[in-house]
C-alpha cells in the first residue's frame, strides 16, 4: 500500500509535470487531475491511520493487559 508521503510526493510530481510547456493542455489537465486524487488519497490514509490509532487505544482501555496475559483480550 503507498503510503501518506508517498502519495503527497507523487501528487507533488504529477502537478510539476502538469506544469511543463512542451505537453498538451489534455495531458496536463489529467496529471492536475492525478495529483488531486493522491492528494485526496494520502488525506484518507492520514484519517485511517489516526482512526486505527484512536480504536486500538480505545482497545487497550477495554482489554488491560493482566500479569501472565500478555495483552491477548481472549484470555478472558
Amino acid at each position: 500500500m503507498l503510503t501518506v508521503v508517498e502519495c503527497r510526493a507523487q501528487a507533488a510530481e504529477c502537478k510539476r509535470l502538469s506544469q511543463a510547456s512542451d505537453i498538451s493542455k489534455d495531458r496536463a489537465f489529467l496529471l492536475r487531475n492525478v495529483a488531486r486524487s493522491l492528494k485526496g488519497v494520502a488525506t484518507q490514509l492520514d484519517m485511517l491511520a489516526a482512526k486505527t490509532r484512536e480504536e486500538a487505544a480505545r482497545e487497550d482501555r477495554l482489554y488491560p493487559i493482566v500479569a501472565g496475559d500478555y495483552g491477548s483480550k481472549n484470555a478472558w
